[in-house]
């Protein structure tokens, strides 16, 4: 083997450990939206070889470098970038779960096929808008250029320091995803709010209404007619809107 081609392979190699965890909790390549073996992981494999050019100029000094602690920090990286790719589908994924709970629809669960855990029904609807918008949104080529920025942040050779603001920046990026699903859901729960209302007001003047037995058939009629507003496309767009902020730099302000 030529050393032109075994450091390209060895580029390669540990550009999987990066590439791997942070497309850990992208609902296009988790383990049960694809094969959990061969499949995703010639996936992550073509990635990794598409960013070849990115990695080919670091290709030199690899060999000096210690593989276990690289490997190790490598895989950290993709982890932290991992909570990055994946809060917005986290807050469609809340959304739904609150909605479900407001309208009492929390009994009946779904196993969600892109995470592979159990689900309310909105919750896992929610998720599949999300991910076929990031699919046909441009996600894909989005998030090979966030990879690609990593490694001109971060090389594969250079050091990483944790600080204060990593985790700083790591914390606010899962807050932001709890904050966005929550405010995508608070239209439908105002809606449902007045429905409860209208119908404890109702009980007063119809004793011989029970608001209890009628309150879930209202709250899911109204909570779907409010989330028939949602595929107008607005929804998507405030999702982008609420996480086009974040870059490296933000996560990683001790390594620039």
């Amino acid at each position: 083997m030529s050393p032109h081609l075994e450091q390209s392979v060895l580029c390669v190699a540990l550009g999987l450990a990066r590439i791997g965890p942070a497309l850990l909790f992208v609902p296009l390549f988790g383990e049960k939206a694809l094969a959990p073996g061969l499949l995703r992981s010639a996936m992550i494999a073509l990635i990794s070889l598409s960013l070849l050019p990115v990695l080919a100029p670091t290709a030199q000094t690899l060999s000096d470098i210690p593989l276990l602690s690289t490997v190790l920090k490598e895989a950290t990286i993709g982890l932290v970038l991992g909570f990055m790719f994946g809060a917005p589908y986290f807050a469609a994924l809340t959304c739904g779960e609150i909605l479900d709970n407001q309208r009492g629809a929390t009994i009946a669960k779904a196993i969600d096929p892109a995470a592979g855990v159990e689900a309310s029904i909105l919750a896992t609807l929610m998720g599949f808008l999300w991910t076929v918008t990031f699919a046909l949104g441009g996600g894909l080529l989005h998030l090979l250029e966030t990879l690609a920025a990593s490694y001109r942040q971060i090389p594969i050779e250079s050091a990483l320091t944790f600080d204060a603001n990593t985790l700083y920046g790591t914390a606010r990026l899962l807050g932001q995803a709890l904050l966005a699903g929550i405010a995508a859901a608070m239209p439908a729960l105002a809606a449902m709010l007045l429905v409860e209302i209208s119908l404890g007001v109702l009980s007063r003047f119809a004793p011989q209404l029970n608001p209890f037995s009628v309150a879930m058939t209202l709250k899911s009629l109204v909570a779907c007619l409010i989330l028939l507003l949602y595929f107008s496309g607005e929804a998507p767009r405030f999702l982008y809107n609420r996480f086009d902020n974040w870059s490296l730099p933000t996560l990683f302000q001790g390594d620039l």
